[in-house]
């Protein structure tokens, strides 16, 4: 079974920017965040990831493309017709994909809070 590089590094950015994220933005709180992080369960299907979240009875499955995130190319093997540093390009993939999970983390956090008790959300969302 060939690994899943994609989804690996998916699941890897996204725990990595969540913990960047609940140390540096006071806007979350802690131990709702930290439940956050501990609901959600990743699963590969398609070439996309599920982020399924939990909470009690209710669940959400949110879908993302792997192909979102970017992947870094070698020096070596970046076309000398590309005009840029180096340094320039890796930094603009660690940008671009910084912002790319902020984004799919709020977004999941958002639906997590939905899923409180006094949410009007069914069980399963697809």
């Amino acid at each position: 079974m060939p690994k899943k590089i994609r989804f690996e590094s998916f699941v890897y950015r996204f725990s990595y920017e969540a913990s960047q994220l609940i140390q540096k933005n006071k806007k979350y709180k802690v131990s709702d965040f930290k439940n956050f992080l501990k609901s959600i369960k990743f699963k590969y299907k398609n070439k996309k990831v599920l982020l399924i979240i939990q909470n009690d009875s209710k669940e959400i499955v949110i879908e993302e493309s792997l192909k979102n995130q970017l992947f870094y190319i070698r020096a070596d093997k970046i076309k000398e017709s590309i005009n840029i540093e180096n340094d320039t390009y890796i930094d603009n993939i660690m940008t671009y994909n910084k912002k790319y999970f902020l984004q799919v983390i709020e977004k999941c956090y958002k639906k997590y809070l939905l899923l409180g008790s006094n949410s009007n959300i069914p069980h399963k969302i697809f």
